[in-house]
C-alpha cells in the first residue's frame, strides 16, 4: 500500500497514516477492527524508508487515556467479536475505517456538547506524551524522498 500510495502524492506531497502501535498490546480490539498487526517504531521507520519516504513528525497518541479506559473497551470489543467471527478480515477492516467517521449522536445537544468537551480534554491530555513511544498508536507524516536522498 505504501509504494502504491506513492503514484498518488504530488511530488512535494505528504502522506500521513495512523497505525496501531506495539504487538505486544493487541487485543480484540485489534481483531474486531481487521488489523493484521501493530506496528513498532523503529520497524515503521524502517520500513516507510524502504519504501521511499522521509518520516517529517512521528507521533505516539493515546496514553494516558488509552491506559485508563483499556479495560472497559476490552468488555467493549470481547463482545463485538463474538458478532463479528464470520466477518471476513478484510471486511472489518472496512467496516473499523468506516466506523471512526462516525460521530456519536445523541439527540441531545447538552450532552453532545459535554461529551465533545471530554472528548477535547482527552485530546490535550495526550499531547504532551506524543513524542514518547508509550502509546498505542502512531500518527506518521513523510515525504517521498527525492533522488538521491535515500
Amino acid at each position: 500500500a505504501l509504494v502504491e500510495w506513492k503514484q498518488w502524492l504530488d511530488t512535494d506531497g505528504t502522506l500521513v497514516v495512523s497505525v496501531p502501535a506495539h504487538m505486544s498490546k493487541w487485543s480484540a480490539a485489534d481483531e474486531v477492527g481487521g488489523h493484521c498487526r501493530r506496528y513498532e517504531k523503529d520497524g515503521l521507520r524502517e520500513l516507510l524508508r524502504e519504501c521511499g519516504y522521509s518520516v517529517q513528525v512521528f507521533w505516539s497518541y493515546g496514553f494516558p487515556v488509552t491506559s485508563v479506559t483499556s479495560r472497559v473497551r476490552g468488555l467493549f470489543y470481547r463482545s463485538r467479536m463474538r458478532d463479528m467471527r464470520e466477518v471476513a478480515q478484510e471486511q472489518r477492516t472496512l467496516r473499523s475505517s468506516l466506523d471512526s467517521t462516525y460521530s456519536l449522536r445523541t439527540g441531545s445537544a447538552p450532552l453532545s456538547a459535554l461529551l465533545e468537551a471530554i472528548g477535547r480534554v482527552m485530546h490535550k491530555l495526550q499531547l504532551p506524551f506524543r513524542k514518547y513511544d508509550v502509546g498505542d498508536g502512531y500518527i506518521v507524516a513523510c515525504e517521498q524522498l527525492q533522488s538521491g536522498d535515500a
